[in-house]
């Protein structure tokens, strides 16, 4: 949690540890593997959300209980940010259907949806055989499909509602 302010700022940080055999890790996803995130994304700044977040913890425990989930991360830098961090560490290209992510009403575009930062939202993918079992809610938290993993090596892509496919950019909040 390294950023700069003008001002003093007070940070708090909590360690742990967990089984190696129950982490879920950006490391995981596969060729063929769907893509999915939890919630809306954008506009936490301007809606205040920001501020008063609920972790996605028991969404999660909810997946673990019904699906094999391959890779998770949480959205905090920004979907496009996130997106590339995810595909770095797993090795995997990632195609995302700029049609079917969902917009929160205080986003407004598909651009603040993408960069965006402090949704803290789940990003994750599941086998193609899994992927049907993903519930479309979990409580009042909607859970969308938005891609799948296309191929082996880095990189993110998003496909237009015409089909047309071009590169996304590696953007989102910058720490510095």
């Amino acid at each position: 949690d390294t950023d700069r302010a003008p001002r003093v700022v007070i940070d708090v940080a909590i360690i742990g540890s967990a089984n190696p055999r129950q982490v879920i890790r950006r490391s995981g996803a596969r060729v063929g593997d769907s893509l999915f995130v939890t919630g809306r994304l954008g506009g936490s700044y301007v809606s205040g959300r920001h501020a008063r977040f609920i972790p996605r913890v028991a969404e999660a425990h909810a997946l673990l209980q019904r699906v094999r989930v391959h890779a998770m991360i949480d959205l905090s830098d920004g979907l496009a940010s996130d997106l590339w961090q995810l595909s770095r560490a797993s090795g995997v290209v990632l195609r995302v259907e700029a049609s079917r992510i969902p917009v929160a009403r205080a986003a407004k575009t598909l651009h603040r949806a993408l960069m965006d930062g402090e949704d803290f939202e789940l990003l994750f993918t599941v086998g193609q055989r899994e992927a049907r079992r993903v519930p479309r809610r979990i409580g009042a938290c909607p859970v969308t499909r938005i891609g799948r993993v296309v191929r082996r090596g880095k990189g993110v892509e998003l496909a237009s509602p015409t089909g047309r496919i071009t590169p996304l950019r590696h953007t989102g909040f910058k720490h510095f």
